[in-house]
């Protein structure tokens, strides 16, 4: 039986609550459903369009384990679909039945990069920014109605780099709208968690692979900088074709298109030309590490890993650390 309370500006509707006891049946579930995203992305590309966050089904995964021995822990994703599924499955993983873990698919809250371009453009009868604001916050006030133990603290974390930009405005409106709840809330954000990551592994020439809007709203910057950490960006041309491998590739899970646009960005970066068979060249801006600073990243440099034919990508791949901001952010449950 699902919460009673409705979504309260009508931002989105949950469709299905799909809730599991056992970690193996959560696992399979979240499998079975990507493999339906994949079909839903792959009738909005035969109908011509670019599969977006919004044409995806607001979902609810939840796994209960018998004797959890640590607060729930509420994923918010959407952002995309596909990396919030991911964000369920590293949980499931990473926490086996310690914990209860929610996974709230926000595929309704709208692009962030449109809204802080864009942010006073109306929509539903708000500023745009706003609603991306009470979009996530009713999102968080929703996934608390489907928690088994509603009396307890839990932890939130944000699947979607970008939508951290907006932060400390969703903070402010939860502790306004949503008092008694915002004191049984602990956050934890990627950026602040990778960012202690580098920290303690003395890594401090990241190479950020972030979409536009993490970029435009400078979400990594003040975490870098406090710790003395130079964090290394790609070109405008290479930040054009990782945006096209993520919207245009894992967004539309179109893996073929996905590999091609990854293989010309670190073909570019790491000065290999096409066809030719060359020693490895030192990368240009060479980086001790890679942030994966959007949540669909380690999905596309997964894909690639496995499908690129090129010598030089696969070592280069295998040998630098690929920082995952969830997995970072895993982290600080575990070792606060």
């Amino acid at each position: 039986m699902q919460p009673k309370m409705p979504p309260l500006l009508g931002f989105s509707d949950v469709k299905t609550w799909h809730r599991f006891t056992e970690n193996p049946l959560a696992r399979t579930a979240i499998s079975d459903y990507m493999d339906r995203l994949q079909l839903i992305a792959k009738l909005q590309r035969n109908s011509g369009n670019f599969p977006d966050d919004c044409h995806f089904p607001t979902d609810i995964f939840s796994y209960h384990p018998p004797y959890p021995s640590q607060p729930p822990l509420i994923l918010i994703g959407g952002m995309g679909p596909l990396a919030g599924a991911r964000g369920f499955d590293l949980a499931c993983q990473y926490f086996s039945d310690r914990l209860e873990i929610l996974l709230y698919q926000a595929c309704s809250i709208p692009n962030r990069l449109e809204a802080m371009n864009h942010p006073n453009r109306v929509i539903r009868g708000l500023p745009l920014q706003r609603y991306v604001v009470e979009g996530v916050s009713e999102a968080i006030a929703q996934s608390h109605e489907y928690l088994g133990c509603k009396l307890s603290n839990c932890t939130v974390i944000l699947l979607c780099n970008a939508v951290h930009y907006f932060w400390p405005q969703i903070q402010a409106n939860i502790r306004k709208k949503y008092p008694a709840l915002a004191k049984s809330l602990q956050y934890i954000s990627l950026v602040e968690a990778t960012a202690e990551r580098l920290k303690k592994e003395n890594l401090h020439k990241p190479l950020l692979l972030a979409t536009s809007a993490t970029l435009k709203g400078k979400v990594y910057r003040n975490a870098l900088k406090q710790r003395s950490i130079e964090c290394q960006k790609l070109s405008e041309r290479a930040q054009n074709i990782l945006m096209d491998a993520i919207y245009r590739g894992v967004k539309a899970f179109d893996l073929d298109y996905t590999c091609r646009q990854v293989e010309a960005l670190f073909r570019g970066l790491l000065a290999v030309p096409e066809n030719k068979c060359v020693l490895p060249s030192p990368l240009p801006i060479n980086p001790d590490c890679i942030i994966a600073g959007c949540t669909e990243v380690p999905i596309l440099l997964d894909w690639v890993r496995k499908q690129t034919k090129c010598v030089e990508i696969q070592q280069f791949l295998n040998a630098i650390p690929i920082i995952d901001p969830v997995l970072s952010a895993f982290e600080e449950i575990v070792f606060p």
